[in-house]
Formats: C-alpha cells, sequence, structure tokens
C-alpha cells in the first residue's frame, strides 16, 4: 500500500508519520527510509526486492519532490510498480499538487492543513490597532493546541519579511505574486533590526524551553513577546 502524507500543518503530519512508523515496528517490519541525498533508483529496487528472511518492510520516501525532474520520475515509476507488494509512505512538508499526487493511482493521500487562523495571526502581526486582535488569534491557537506549529510559521513569516527588507524577494517561502505584495506590505510595519531582534528573542525562548530554563509556560512566554512587537 502506498500512503502520502502531505501538507503544511508540519507537525501533525510528522506525529502521524512517527506513529505509522511505530505501528510498523510493532508489526516487526523493517524500516527503511530514504531522503533526497540517499535516494536513488537501484537503492529503492534492492529495498524493495531484498528481502531478510522474508521480513515484511516499509519504506519510507522523504521530500520527493526535492529531487531532479529526471531522478524524479524514475523514483515514480519504481514506486508505482512494486507499491502492490510493499508498504510505502511518501512524506513531502507541502500540500501536493493533484496533477503530481494522479501520478500514483490507489495511493491513499493523507493532507494536514494548518488552521486559518494561523494566518489570519500572522497577517494581524505589526499592526497596532491588529495587536488585540492578535494575541486573541493566539490564544485560539493555543486552545487547539497548535503552540508548536504556530512557532514553525512564526518564524518563517519572519524570516521572509527580512528577506523582503534585504530585497531578496527570489528567496521568500512564498511564490505566488500576491503573497509577495502581502508580504512587502506588512514588511512596512517594522524596521530590519525589529524584526532580527524579535527573531533571535524567539530562538532564546526555544533554547529555553529545551533547557528548561522557563520560570513559566512556553505559551506565556510567547504571548508576552508578541505583545511587545
Amino acid at each position: 500500500m502506498l500512503t502520502i502524507i502531505h501538507g503544511e500543518n508540519i507537525i501533525a503530519s510528522r506525529n502521524f508519520l512517527f506513529s505509522s512508523i511505530q505501528s510498523a515496528k510493532k508489526k516487526n517490519q523493517e524500516i527503511i527510509k530514504f531522503n533526497p541525498q540517499n535516494l536513488t533508483p537501484e537503492g529503492l529496487i534492492t529495498a524493495f526486492e531484498g528481502s531478510l528472511f522474508s521480513q515484511q518492510k516499509l519504506v519510507v520516501i522523504e521530500f520527493l519532490n526535492n529531487l531532479s525532474s529526471s531522478l524524479k520520475k524514475q523514483i515514480i515509476s519504481c514506486i508505482n510498480q512494486h507499491k502492490k507488494n510493499n508498504d510505502i509512505i511518501i512524506f513531502e512538508k507541502k500540500t501536493a499538487k493533484n496533477t503530481w499526487l494522479r501520478q500514483f493511482p490507489d495511493a491513499v493521500s493523507r493532507l494536514f492543513k494548518p488552521s486559518p487562523i494561523i494566518f489570519h495571526f500572522l497577517d494581524s502581526l505589526g499592526i497596532k490597532k491588529n495587536r488585540k486582535q492578535s494575541l486573541q488569534f493566539l490564544n485560539q491557537l493555543f486552545t487547539q493546541k497548535a503552540t508548536g506549529l504556530v512557532f514553525y510559521f512564526l518564524i518563517k513569516r519572519l524570516e521572509d519579511l527580512i528577506l523582503v527588507k534585504e530585497k531578496k524577494l527570489a528567496s521568500l517561502s512564498v511564490k505566488a505574486p500576491w503573497q509577495k505584495q502581502k508580504l512587502i506590505q506588512q514588511s512596512q510595519n517594522f524596521t530590519q533590526q525589529q524584526l532580527i531582534n524579535f527573531l533571535s528573542q524567539l530562538a532564546i525562548l526555544d533554547f529555553r524551553q529545551k533547557t528548561g530554563q522557563l520560570t513559566c509556560s512556553f505559551e506565556f512566554s510567547l504571548e508576552l513577546l508578541i505583545a511587545k512587537l
């Protein structure tokens, strides 16, 4: 069986991938992982066809879309040839396009979308009259247990705004003209130094959480930083 895990809710999709791997381990399946650095048609065929004592396998392929077009075409052909007799998971950190998904007939698509409130929250940042609304959005997300995802997207948004300030639009994580224009408009609410300082504060907050140095909850600490923005 072939399962495709994709979508911008990277926390939920990673959790689902982890639970799928754990479930396979309980079934005594061999776990074989590939990424763009070690993925080749030859290696994939060996994984599909080679078996130690007829042990069942779960083959996990991460970030297939990062490969070159020619190599990707070979890998997709190999997957489709072997999917009936193997458990395969393709993991992508973005939402896969339908045209791409159609290259895998009968695959199970598991799409993990972030809450729309996350984007309302991100778009509200930097506008003083929206500060109260930003905090309301943030607390709604905390209620949804989306703290990790908020932090992930907040880092990405700040990095994009800094790139706008540096006039490096080609390096932005978004590609659509309307998305770039929205970032350009939002960047006008900050100085470059403000963005850099805030990104540094988030890095310090993350470090303190991971090393057990926070004197209050991570959510409350993040809320204090947003309130000062």
